[in-house]
């Protein structure tokens, strides 16, 4: 679900068609595969972003020894 609200947004800011104060619509392509891709008609240009995002945690508690050894 995130990746499709993202990629919505992004394509929208970088011109998938919106047009604007009579200005013409954006020339590249933005497309989602694997990843936002981003060329020109020609395909001289292309950009493609993707990756992952990880985070990692932990718990962890000490008993009354310990917590009396080190503080």
């Amino acid at each position: 679900m995130n990746k499709i609200v993202i990629g919505s947004v992004i394509i929208g800011l970088v011109g998938g068609g919106i047009v604007a104060s009579g200005e013409e619509a954006s020339p590249y392509t933005v497309k989602w595969k694997s990843g936002l891709l981003v060329e020109s008609p020609d395909e001289a240009f292309k950009i493609k972003l993707g990756g992952r995002i990880q985070y990692d945690w932990t718990w962890a508690s000490e008993d009354n020894r310990v917590r009396g050894e080190i503080g």
